[in-house]
């Protein structure tokens, strides 16, 4: 009897062992508070998502492990070192490009992969992760691509920039001025800054006024973008106005829609719109419906998984080299990698702002 108890015994931890080998663990470093918190839960309720997708097909076979960053870099960096503690083998993360960046050397050194979904592919450091380093966040010409369209659309002669004194915000401010230049649009003025209070306003505002601009680039976060809008209005600024994607975010959270009429922005409206079973499925999980980053985040765990399923099949690619073999469909379109985007695939639509509803041009 203690012979046949000890013989079920190794198969029970034979097949535990083996069960526990055959779980892809996937470590996810999002801001769930402060500044980034919004587009760091839907990339986590996009993940959450994903998985229980993939569990369903494929029982018991990839887990989440998820931490809050709270939208700081040394919260980024603690949060990667208890996951690595884990044994992930991968980390989607971080939300932005400020916390992302204090992620990609030690990823490097450790030789983990990291993916990220939601910060634009300029903006980061791909050298220094020595390969580690994947996205397929939509890259900042493909958002910007929109704004070429609008300038042959509407034709105007002059332009001030308004933009974020950050790296995201300069990253898009050089994109979107060559576009300007190259539709010969002469840039009055570039202003930036951190945050845009009252005491900014009363130097900013004339200064632009001054310049009589026939359209104001606003290169900003959803708060000052709203902000920026209402005090225009009550400078009688009568300039077209095209921003960045937090536009939508600002629009959708406004009670004061009316001062949207004259925008227009950069959102992937139509991408995110045809996707009627996704957007169901998001909508009936966590009450709301899918925003930027929703789509392109649940293809990157598929994404992962897919790269994993080849690494254990072949036993001898590592996860990395896996990740540069795959070719996988998902929501957004037929993901390849390549040396110089990554993963990035997708467009931005042109949309603006007709009676308080948005219209895609």
């Amino acid at each position: 009897m203690a012979r046949i108890f000890s013989v079920i015994l190794f198969i029970f931890l034979f097949v535990s062992n083996l069960y526990a080998e055959d779980v892809f663990r996937v470590g996810v470093i999002q801001s769930l508070t402060g500044i980034a918190a919004e587009d760091g839960k839907t990339v986590v309720q996009s993940l959450q998502l994903a998985a229980e997708h993939i569990n369903s097909k494929y029982p018991n076979s990839i887990e989440l492990f998820i931490e809050d960053d709270q939208s700081t870099p040394k919260n980024t960096l603690a949060a990667y070192y208890k996951l690595k503690s884990r044994k992930v083998e991968a980390i989607i993360g971080a939300t932005w490009d400020f916390t992302t960046y204090v992620l990609i050397p030690q990823a490097a050194k450790d030789k983990i992969v990291l993916f990220n979904t939601s910060t634009l592919p300029e903006s980061l450091n791909f050298s220094r992760s020595k390969g580690y380093l994947f996205s397929n966040a939509i890259t900042t010409a493909e958002e910007a691509e929109p704004f070429k369209r609008f300038l042959v659309k509407y034709k105007p002669k002059s332009l001030v920039i308004v933009y974020a004194n950050n790296l995201w915000g300069e990253t898009q401010k050089k994109v979107y001025k060559e576009i300007a230049v190259k539709q010969n649009v002469k840039i009055e003025d570039e202003i930036s800054s951190v945050s845009f209070e009252d005491n900014v306003w009363r130097e900013v505002l004339p200064r632009i006024k001054s310049k009589n601009p026939s359209l104001i680039l606003l290169l900003l976060n959803k708060n000052d973008i709203e902000i920026f809008l209402r005090r225009a209005k009550e400078s009688s600024i009568s300039a077209l106005f095209f921003a960045s994607k937090n536009a939508y975010d600002a629009l959708s959270n406004s009670k004061q829609r009316s001062l949207y009429e004259r925008l227009c922005f950069t959102y992937p409206y139509e991408r995110l719109k045809r996707l009627a079973k996704f957007n169901k499925m998001y909508k009936d999980k966590f009450g709301e419906l899918p925003r930027i980053y929703a789509d392109n985040t649940y293809d990157a765990l598929w994404l992962l998984y897919t790269a994993y399923k080849l690494k254990e099949s072949s036993r001898n690619i590592s996860l990395r080299e896996a990740l540069k073999l795959v070719r996988y469909k998902g929501l957004v379109g037929i993901y390849r990698y390549s040396p110089k985007t990554s993963f990035s695939i997708g467009r931005s639509s042109l949309v603006c702002v007709k009676e308080g509803k948005v219209r895609s041009l």
